[in-house]
């Protein structure tokens, strides 16, 4: 018995080495449940010597299979949220991971707004910012034109960070258009919540989902370039109301987006991944925040 044990217990080999620890930072906080069906929680984490939580909360939204500390930059965010006595907040929603391929940009909007209605009569919330990476940026925009008045209002800085295209990317992709008109065809036939074939996306994703996704004027196309210009520009500046301050951290210009509204716009075109854009965005978001204390 015990020779036929054995040869299952292999030596650790180089290839198996120790992961680094956490290398997106360490986190100390409060883990909430802000729905209970289905169950969605959060993370806050709050400046450190304050007995009663922050009034002000940046919320962190990932982008797509992302979940808790989606970002290189979540570390620094969290610090200069602190400086300013600002309480840092990841949510956990129903299309994290990946349940973005049978989700919405609607359903994401009515968690964001279950979370901060939580966050208000539970944690002394008053004012909130948003920073949207990738996907996120999308729930940012979408939250900003279709949530309810009274949480759109509470929030006061927005920054979109990556704001990529999916369809931009997909275009390129084997089978886009063979993909595309399979999906057509199980909305035509009122099957848009079916699932695609496995080879159409990386993760399960419904019809409904992938055309949203990859389609032109798909709901997920605020970031188009050639759209950017011509379409979506004023959505993007009548959406976000007088009283929110927008940064948008662009890998393409956007001159069209300008400042009127007192909605301001930083373009530059360094990757999230290098230190120097990370140190940039906890600058420019000390700067936003510090109008809200």
């Amino acid at each position: 018995m015990l020779k036929a044990i054995i040869p299952y217990f292999r030596p650790m080999s180089p290839t198996n080495a120790i992961p680094p620890v956490s290398p997106y930072g360490m986190f100390t906080g409060n883990l909430f449940q802000y729905k209970t069906f289905p169950s969605l929680v959060a993370f806050e984490s709050s400046p450190p010597n304050q007995t009663n939580p922050s009034p002000h909360k940046c919320i962190l939204i990932g982008g797509l299979s992302d979940g808790l500390i989606p970002t290189p930059y979540t570390k620094q965010l969290e610090t200069a949220c602190h400086e300013l006595g600002w309480s840092l907040v990841q949510p956990m929603i129903s299309s994290s991971g990946l349940g973005f391929g049978n989700g919405s940009l609607k359903r994401d909007t009515e968690e964001l707004s279950d979370l901060m209605a939580y966050l208000v009569h539970h944690s002394f919330a008053e004012t909130f910012a948003f920073v949207g990476h990738s996907t996120g940026c999308q729930n940012s925009v979408h939250f900003m034109k279709y949530a309810g008045k009274d949480m759109m209002e509470k929030v006061k800085v927005i920054a979109l960070q990556a704001p990529v295209s999916d369809r931009e990317g997909a275009m390129a992709e084997p089978h886009y258009e063979t993909n595309i008109a399979h999906a057509k065809k199980l909305q035509a036939m009122g099957q848009e919540e079916e699932m695609m074939p496995r080879n159409a996306f990386w993760a399960p994703i419904t019809a409904a989902r992938f055309l949203a996704l990859k389609d032109v004027g798909g709901g997920k196309c605020s970031f188009v370039l050639f759209l950017l210009y011509k379409i979506h520009a004023p959505v993007l500046y009548h959406s976000v109301q007088i009283h929110t301050m927008l940064y948008l951290f662009l890998s393409i210009p956007c001159s069209v987006i300008n400042t009127q509204h007192n909605t301001h716009v930083l373009t530059f075109e360094k990757s999230y991944q290098c230190s120097s854009f990370q140190r940039m965005i906890s600058f420019r978001l000390t700067l936003l925040m510090r109008n809200w204390v």
